[in-house]
């Protein structure tokens, strides 16, 4: 590795190859790259419900955020449904990937902001000459998930440079969530005894009913509340034999175990998508200089599926009036749950265009220099539809007072003052099929969002050797200025405001930031054999102000094939478009004034500290709700990120082609932008010791009457992400004759995960499902042959079980005073084991040669055990986690390969 590589040995960086990525039978980058030990926790096609069609990556579980993926050593533009801050796997066709180098902490000195985690560089396939053709077939063992992968590639070698352009398409089926046993339905487990039931909505088709104001009503009320006395704690159900009875919490309705509605089979587990891509390539040498370029386009449809609309009057605000037309029970209810299977589930549609183009020129200078200046843009915008919500305004009036008119039609409004704007009442006292098309017509609402992400950048480098020596040993520098422009938007559908909608809403905004950076390589070898690395990387972003990051390291290579390495450095992350430029929400929240007498007395922190403020010892704020405002921060300053790695390998002259390595991780994360809470806020300012107040500039009272004006809940900076652990890798490859044998072995041993909240909590993840999965230790491994025109190759994946505690809270980690969180003399949280888990892919090819050309047939089978997800009762999808486990089951594919 020649003194002029911007990576001489210091940082563990490990590289897969096509073939490896091929290995694991996947069609998408990000299916491939989610399969490496080192990332875990980034989100996929699994994800269903809060899913947008992306895969990410995220090195060392730190957050896609924390991940900087590149092109061919450029940045990439962000993608998703706007505004984003990290890159859409997706975005990048797998049949264009020559291999992927992935720099296993740190980079933000070189790369700039975001490589935190690592950083993952994509290079593309750039020698092809003539044309390959591939066609790619595969369903899961049901037929129930089908893909098909089509792509064509042509290439042309020149006397002074290359061309190459591709086109490809792929498209895969959705898997139904009631398509597989573990998913079927939710569950619910009782740590206490065992027991595991079903579990679903209270939000019923045949309706669900909770009496929350003690109202008399009519006689027909009366009957039902003497029938079953119960409902009035448990709610009421409107039972299809029986009438509206007692509220049974024991199960779900479809497998008669109780009354829950089961909302999974409506829901996908895995996403469909499909994408067409283009993509062409070229470089050309006049003399010293070189140009060269990059151009894709890649256009993204998915889409995201889950029951239909539950409605919750009391979430919305709405009331149903005694005088709707269908109650039959003469009193308002603020508390009525109905879903609303008449209008189908609901559906999430996506379509993104991602725009990618590179220009530039390098070419050689005296003495051995080399110089490069190129401008890369590229956008994504995309279009996100929601079907399925329905509008509360609407919703106010149909379940509101309503009469049958003199032709027997029900209206809204009473018959001296109707409403007559095409008002249709509603009924939710009626069952399944009694909400008509009419009404659903008047209610229903279908949304059209619009996203953006752009991306500008233009970047200097030099390199040279400063000094030269004949015995190998000089000074090599590395130098270059960047500016960098991001931009980004999200724009909700202008024709329905954010607020009147059910479900989740879009808060529109738009933003961007500018920075600029100079950074400097030095590498010296005083000796052969060792290199010893500085760089330092100065930066101003008009969004927070200037800062610098740095890294120091070395790697020596001694005697008998040991090598050893270690670097320190400082890296960052700026604040990105989201969290500076959300839009700020003015909204009120259940809360009340700790400093408030008239629900008893202060505790002793909270007498000092408001009276600290002004406020006396009898003051009174007898309001259960207060002001509050989310939303981003122009005022968030970055993260900082201090990584150290340690490391050796061993590659012995006595056995060619092995190599093994061990290398240590230390990675901590401070000043995190996250979303803080109102409470929080209040607690860290009033109940906390006077010496350790915080948070209290984000409180503002009235000056008058000193009660709270508002409480700023947006984004903060604030608490920090630590993990350190042992990454182990063993490569051999050997040619032979009979033919060419590898095999790769890369795991990680998890020392500790760590989570620091706003108020010095330390939550530690490791072992336990408190995070996410963090397991002690998790690898990968492919052993693969190839001769004589046949090929075959396995290819395993495997992570260890953890502790899943009641309420997802293990207590493992320490207070804010750093004493243990479990106090010896209490009893540990209720816990039970989750497995460890494995799954093998397995492939065997054929390769001929013809007039045609190479002929590559590959067959193969993606978890050939049929290996299921472990059970998660805190998995927020399918009762597992999505991000970890295979959901889709054993498949199989064939993939033909011809080259021309």
């Amino acid at each position: 590795m020649s003194l002029r590589d911007p990576s001489p040995g210091a940082a563990p960086l490990s590289i897969l190859d096509a073939d490896e990525l091929a290995a694991t039978g996947a069609t998408s980058l990000g299916d491939a790259l989610q399969q490496v030990p080192w990332q875990s926790n980034a989100t996929n096609l699994q994800f269903n419900n809060g899913g947008d069609g992306t895969s990410r990556i995220s090195l060392r579980g730190l957050g896609a955020t924390r991940t900087l993926v590149l092109i061919n050593g450029r940045r990439h533009v962000a993608g998703g449904t706007g505004a984003n801050e990290s890159v859409d796997l997706e975005a990048i066709p797998l049949a264009l990937v020559d291999r992927v180098e992935i720099l296993r902490g740190g980079g933000a000195t070189i790369h700039g902001g975001g490589a935190v985690g690592g950083v993952v560089n994509v290079i593309t396939k750039h020698d092809l000459d003539g044309v390959e053709a591939a066609l790619h077939l595969g369903a899961t063992q049901d037929l129930v998930d089908v893909t098909r992968d089509a792509s064509v590639a042509l290439g042309k070698r020149l006397a002074h440079g290359h061309v190459m352009a591709a086109v490809g398409y792929r498209d895969t089926d959705a898997i139904g969530a009631g398509d597989r046993d573990f998913s079927r339905n939710d569950k619910r487990f009782d740590f206490a005894t065992g027991e595991i039931s079903s579990v679903g909505s209270s939000a019923t088709p045949q309706g669900t009913l909770i009496d929350r104001t003690g109202a008399a009503g009519n006689a027909e009320w009366q009957r039902v509340i003497a029938a079953s006395p119960g409902g009035l704690d448990n709610g009421f159900y409107n039972d299809p034999v029986v009438g509206w009875r007692e509220f049974a919490f024991t199960g779900n309705s479809d497998d008669g175990t109780g009354d829950f509605f089961n909302y999974q089979p409506d829901n996908y587990l895995v996403t469909p998508q499909e994408r067409a891509h283009g993509f062409a390539s070229g470089h050309y040498r006049i003399g010293p200089v070189r140009g060269f370029g990059e151009a894709s386009f890649l256009r993204r449809r998915s889409e995201q599926q889950v029951a239909p609309t539950p409605l919750f009057t009391i979430t919305n605000g709405l009331t149903v009036s005694a005088d709707n037309v269908y109650n039959p029970f003469g009193r308002d209810f603020i508390d009525i749950r109905r879903r609303m299977v008449e209008a189908g589930p609901r559906r999430f549609t996506q379509e993104a265009d991602t725009l990618r183009l590179v220009a530039g020129v390098d070419g050689e200078l005296p003495q051995g220099w080399g110089w490069e200046l190129s401008y890369s843009y590229g956008r994504t915008e995309s279009t996100n539809e929601r079907h399925g919500a329905l509008q509360l305004d609407r919703l106010a009036a149909a379940l509101g007072p309503s009469f049958v008119d003199e032709h027997g039609q029900p209206r809204c409004g009473t018959p001296t003052s109707p409403l007559i704007d095409g008002c249709v009442p509603l009924n939710l006292f009626g069952g399944p099929g009694t909400i008509t098309p009419e009404m659903l017509a008047y209610l229903r609402v279908d949304t059209v969002d619009t996203g953006l992400n752009e991306q500008h950048v233009a970047r200097l480098r030099v390199h040279g050797d400063l000094l030269r020596a004949d015995t190998g040993a000089g000074v090599a520098v590395s130098a270059g200025v960047e500016h960098r422009e991001e931009s980004g938007a999200v724009i909700g559908d202008p024709n329905v405001p954010s607020d009147n909608t059910t479900g989740a809403t879009t808060a529109s905004f738009e933003g961007g930031y500018q920075a600029r950076a100079a950074y400097v390589e030095v590498i010296a070898a005083p000796i052969e054999g060792l290199a010893l690395t500085g760089a330092a990387r100065a930066f101003d972003y008009n969004s927070f102000g200037t800062g610098t990051s740095w890294e120091i390291g070395g790697a020596w290579r001694l005697p008998g094939g040991i090598s050893v390495r270690a670097r320190q450095a400082h890296a960052f992350r700026p604040p990105g478009l989201r969290d500076l430029h959300l839009e700020g929400q003015d909204t009120v929240t259940n809360l009340s004034d700790p400093c408030d007498t008239s629900q008893g007395p202060r505790t002793p922190n909270q007498d000092i500290n408001c009276t600290a403020d002004g406020l006396p010892s009898d003051y009174v704020d007898t309001r259960f709700q207060l002001p509050t405002r989310t939303g981003g921060n122009l005022a968030l300053q970055p993260e900082v990120a201090r990584i150290r790695t340690a490391g050796i390998e061993f590659a012995p002259s006595a056995a060619p082609g092995l190599a093994v390595s061990a290398d240590y991780f230390d990675i901590s994360v401070d000043d995190l932008v996250t979303e803080t809470n109102a409470a929080l806020i209040l607690e860290n300012c009033y109940a906390r010791a006077p010496s350790e107040r915080s948070n209290c500039d984000r409180i503002t009272r009235d000056p008058d009457t000193g009660q709270l004006a508002l409480v700023d809940s947006s984004f903060i900076n604030g608490g920090g992400l630590d993990t350190a652990g042992v990454d182990l890798e063993l490569s051999y490859r050997r040619e032979t004759s009979l033919g060419r044998f590898s095999a790769r072995l890369s795991g990680t041993w998890l020392a500790k995960y760590d989570r620091t909240d706003l108020v010095g909590s330390v939550i530690a993840g490791k072992g336990v499902y408190d995070l996410g999965v963090h397991p002690e230790r998790k690898g990968e491994a492919t052993v693969a042959w190839h001769g004589r025109g046949l090929g075959a190759g396995v290819h395993v994946r495997w992570l260890d079980g953890f502790i899943e505690c009641e309420d997802n809270f293990c207590l493992r980690g320490t207070d804010p005073d750093g004493n243990p969180m479990l106090n010896p003399d209490d009893p540990p949280p209720l816990s039970r084991e989750i497995d460890a888990y494995e799954a093998v892919d397995a492939f065997a090819s054929y390769t001929a040669s013809s007039a045609l050309g190479h002929s590559t047939l590959t067959v193969g089978v993606r978890n050939l055990f049929d290996r299921a997800p472990p059970v998660i009762f805190n998995g927020f999808l399918a009762s597992s986690d999505a991000a970890t486990y295979d959901f889709a089951g054993r498949s199989v594919y064939a993939r033909f390969v011809q080259g021309f």
